[in-house]
């Protein structure tokens, strides 16, 4: 989740005392929000149109751990493609 990333970078940018949960299922997504998550092509949906709040998921839920792992999978696949590249 983004709160993970941003707990493993910097965990004093995330106020814990303001995360509130979003929507966590899809029947409780409109349905313009709940097509680009069941149907293809996908199309754009800003994040207020997920749930009140503008959160899907539950941020509260988030840890260091997740976030380290999401980066570093970020990072390492940012490495394979760079390294692709260079061989073109």
């Amino acid at each position: 989740s983004e709160t993970s990333q941003m707990l493993a970078i910097d965990d004093s940018l995330v106020d814990s005392s303001r995360l509130t949960a979003g929507a966590t299922a899809l029947d409780e997504l409109s349905p313009r929000a709940r097509l680009p998550r069941t149907k293809s092509p996908s199309s754009a949906v800003t994040f207020d149109r997920y749930a009140d709040n503008g959160v899907l998921g539950d941020p509260r839920t988030a840890t260091v751990t997740a976030g380290e792992d999401i980066l570093g999978e970020i990072i390492a696949k940012l490495v394979s493609y760079s390294k692709e590249m260079l061989r073109l």
